[in-house]
């Protein structure tokens, strides 16, 4: 049979177009053109397109939280304040470096203020090292605080001593 008289006539699913003998390349043995034994290809392809459609609804869930972990939802209403105070800790960690200050508040009590800021990888861009920050350091911070009221913040930029500014 040629190509022409396959066009005008129907195929069975498991007869080959060009009529040849089908043998394997690699081992010489005769090769089964039926895609699997009791199944057909057009069943095993809607499974696999439902397969593929729960696969990416499975890395659509799992991607989510990586997403919703760098949302400001808790800065809605965010106060700006600036904060004078001594370092007690520079925690250089991903995903978030952590700056812990003593501040003390209007009535001369020292409050522990933990205040987030960029990744490790985004500060080393703007000269900020793990060695920026040591205890006892003195620094003006400018942050903005969530809702909540609880004395942790977002850095905005920092003051050091010396009057120098880093911002990341």
């Amino acid at each position: 049979m040629n190509s022409a008289e396959a066009g005008s006539r129907d195929l069975n699913k498991n007869e080959r177009i060009d009529g040849g003998d089908s043998q394997s390349v690699y081992s010489g043995k005769p090769v089964e053109w039926s895609y699997r034994s009791g199944r057909n290809l057009e069943e095993d392809m809607k499974n696999g397109v439902g397969l593929s459609f729960l696969l990416m609804i499975g890395l659509l869930a799992v991607s989510v939280p990586a997403v919703a972990h760098h949302g400001n939802a808790s800065y809605g209403h965010a106060k700006q304040l600036t904060l004078k105070g001594t370092v007690t800790e520079w925690d250089w960690l991903s995903p978030h470096t952590l700056l812990k200050l003593d501040v003390k508040d209007d009535h001369g009590t020292v409050v522990n203020w933990i205040v987030e800021w960029n990744a490790p990888s985004s500060l080393i861009n703007f000269g900020i090292n793990k060695k920026t920050f040591k205890p006892g350091d003195e620094v003006t911070v400018f942050i903005i605080t969530p809702d909540n009221g609880a004395p942790v913040g977002r850095i905005q930029r920092v003051m050091l001593a010396n009057g120098t500014w880093l911002r990341g």
